[in-house]
């Protein structure tokens, strides 16, 4: 009876999700315009939530991640329109440079760690930022530059293409947390150097998950580019892009794909639902409902789920022993 229970809530979550997919498919089919677009918002904002906290599961902190949304961004319009490349192709080669240009850094960021490696990162994003308003023959400078609408402007096509992107991130995450490499990655979030002493290689670990991170966030840059078909220097490496999915995943729950997607889901909705509904003041409300949230769930949504669950199975497994 008792090696049954994990096997029962193994087969409510598989069954769970594969429900959860089918809507997802069905959603497009059933909804207006502008509900699209909210689930299209919905999924970006997921994907970049949990392609932050793939770096953060090691212990690195960042607060710029909106560089490599903003270079994926000005990547693939740049791709597009002068090299000739498909808008797909040249999301992925917005991803290759951001991964790579994130590689690099890597070998200068990862000297420092904690509030130092979070100002760095903040600090990369400005400049960027500043590169692309002074590139004027490049990049438009503040006046930016307009890009071909994704797909022709089909949103069903670019609702898909995001939620294909929010699977194989999840997928990824799911996978790398079955890997020996997960427990090596708990260990240095809780003390590299202990990590470290056992073995672990903190600094190539750390490296692959920035260029993960970087490269994910680029292409969802670069989607962005295409969607809304036009960017400039503020919109691109907007500081709320870095900012939004470190609240996400603390709202959510920090070190897990539920919390990343309950997080993103929550919060999106949330501030569009109180933009709509007081005309002034919805971004103080928006703010009290979080400090209210983090001091109440400092383990976030899914955490506090998780902690009924375990208790409520508690129970069960005195009962069968």
């Amino acid at each position: 009876m008792t090696s049954s229970a994990p096997a029962r809530w193994r087969f409510l979550g598989t069954a769970t999700g594969i429900i959860a997919v089918a809507a997802l498919a069905a959603l497009p089919f059933l909804v207006d315009a502008y509900m699209l677009h909210w689930a299209i918002t919905v999924l970006k904002f997921a994907v970049l939530t949990l392609a932050w906290d793939i770096l953060a599961r090691t212990g690195q902190v960042s607060f710029g991640h909106a560089a490599f949304f903003g270079l994926g961004a000005y990547v693939a319009v740049l791709a597009s329109s002068t090299l000739g490349l498909g808008q797909i192709l040249s999301m992925l080669v917005a991803g290759v440079v951001a991964a790579g240009l994130a590689t690099c850094l890597s070998a200068l960021f990862f000297r420092v760690r904690g509030i130092y490696f979070a100002i760095l990162t903040l600090a990369f994003a400005e400049v960027l930022k500043v590169c692309a308003t002074m590139l004027t023959g490049m990049t438009g400078g503040a006046m930016g530059l307009s890009a071909r609408p994704l797909f022709g402007g089909d949103a069903v096509k670019s609702y898909f293409f995001i939620l294909i992107l929010a699977l194989f991130t999840i997928a990824t995450m799911w996978l790398l947390s079955r890997t020996r490499y997960h427990f090596g990655i708990t260990a240095m979030r809780s003390s590299p150097e202990v990590a470290a002493a056992f073995g672990i290689p903190v600094v190539p670990i750390r490296t692959i998950a920035y260029s993960v991170s970087a490269g994910l966030t680029g292409v969802v840059g670069a989607f962005y580019a295409f969607y809304t078909t036009y960017i400039n220097p503020e919109s691109a490496f907007d500081v709320a892009i870095s900012v939004a999915p470190v609240i996400m995943s603390i709202f959510g729950g920090l070190y897990s794909i539920a919390g990343g997607i309950i997080g993103a889901v929550t919060l999106t909705l949330l501030q569009e639902y109180l933009r709509t509904t007081f005309e002034y003041g919805s971004l103080i409300v928006y703010g009290l409902l979080l400090i209210v949230s983090i001091l109440f769930m400092p383990k976030g949504v899914w955490g506090l789920v998780s902690g009924l669950a375990s208790r409520q199975r508690s129970p069960a497994r005195e009962v069968a022993s």
